[in-house]
């Protein structure tokens, strides 16, 4: 079977060095979230010790739909106007923390005694995995993507119920918590090693009327299925803990306080092959031509991420050209963090394209910038012989 897949790669390259073909090279970076703005992290980084003052005016900053948001790519392609094959290194996160758990990991539990505090609402999804994408155009409309994933790291953390209660005078806990972990196998230390495979397929539509471009793709339509090493932990709890009693000072070790936690945390952990999805991707692009001399383009844009995002992305975007140059400023709102200035520029001639971009050009003012969005791309074009 492999030695099929071998040839069959080595037949697709030939016949693409016999046509124009090009390579391609991509790099994205988001991290998002909708609650701490970059002067707070800045603060955060240099002031060294966290007063209260300072961990007082963080929390206020947090509401109870906190939201954070990841999703990189490293990528390299080749191929011509109808086929291409592509290697991209990706990763995606995302989650939430609930307020009243970050205030217990600022505070500590002396501070909110007397006061129930409510962990639902948290969780965390993290996956990291090569993808590898064979791309075919059917005329210049319809394009389709078959992608197979080789998966390095998941880690899948979910509180379905949780709440804690610390008496005002501290003599005893109420804790009721149940919660789910799945983790990718951790024994070795292979930071590319395969615990997982899956696949993906993507599906493209783009046509022209008027010289006006619209197009749509819904993209990760896929599953990946871990290994049978695949760490499941779980645990669902009510308890009531009024400390651990000492008789002989003299006497007192580690293992009292765990046989004690032990008791109190029963941990179920087995090891089981786990099924994951991929957050599916939808996009509407429209890319109107302008009849004035100050701008060119006139651009329009919806995108979902299923799942992550509570509130779809719109933007729109005006672009101008200078010969073998544009560039283009716009705005967008939705997803996960605040509203957002979005910019990029635009190189392009007959054997090359560069492009650079930001989706959250924000970072200009450290009050109203939420993440980092950043972005490039270089296509160097190879011309057939005949030109």
């Amino acid at each position: 079977m492999m030695k099929k897949v071998f040839f069959g790669l080595l037949f697709l390259i030939s016949n693409l060095s016999f046509s124009q073909s090009f390579v391609n090279i991509t790099s994205d970076l988001n991290l998002m979230n909708n609650n701490i703005n970059a002067e707070d992290v800045w603060r955060g980084l240099h002031i060294g010790y966290w007063d209260t003052s300072f961990k007082t005016d963080l929390l206020n900053t947090i509401t109870d739909n906190n939201h954070f948001f990841l999703e990189t790519y490293n990528g390299i392609e080749y191929g011509n106007t109808s086929f291409s094959i592509a290697y991209n290194y990706r990763i995606i996160g995302a989650g939430s923390i609930s307020k009243d758990l970050i205030e217990l990991g600022l505070f500590g539990n002396g501070v909110v005694a007397g006061r129930e505090l409510d962990f639902n609402n948290t969780f965390i999804d993290f996956v990291r995995f090569s993808d590898f994408r064979f791309s075919k155009s059917f005329g210049n409309k319809f394009n389709v993507s078959i992608s197979l994933l080789n998966a390095h790291d998941l880690q899948r953390f979910r509180i379905h119920e949780g709440a804690l209660f610390t008496e005002k005078n501290g003599e005893y806990l109420n804790y009721t918590i149940d919660y789910t972990h799945i983790s990718s196998d951790t024994s070795t230390n292979n930071y590319f090693g395969i615990n997982g495979i899956g696949t993906a397929v993507s599906l493209g539509y783009t046509d022209t009327i008027n010289e006006h471009i619209f197009s749509a793709q819904v993209s990760d339509i896929g599953l990946i299925k871990w290994n049978d090493k695949t760490i499941n932990r779980s645990l669902n709890e009510d308890f009531y803990f009024e400390g651990i009693e000492i008789e002989n000072i003299l006497d007192f070790n580690d293992s009292i306080v765990s046989n004690q936690t032990d008791t109190l945390l029963d941990v179920q952990n087995y090891q089981e092959e786990y099924i994951s999805k991929l957050p599916i991707q939808l996009s509407l692009q429209a890319k109107l031509k302008l009849k004035n001399k100050a701008f060119n383009f006139l651009n329009l844009g919806i995108m979902h991420k299923f799942g992550y995002f509570e509130h779809r992305i719109l933007y729109t975007s005006l672009s101008k050209n200078f010969k073998n140059h544009q560039i283009s400023l716009g705005a967008k709102t939705g997803g996960i963090e605040p509203f957002g200035i979005t910019a990029s520029y635009t190189f392009k001639n007959e054997k090359t394209n560069f492009s650079i971009y930001s989706n959250h050009l924000n970072i200009i003012d450290k009050k109203s910038a939420y993440g980092v969005h950043l972005g490039f791309g270089i296509k160097k074009v190879f011309l057939s012989k005949e030109n």
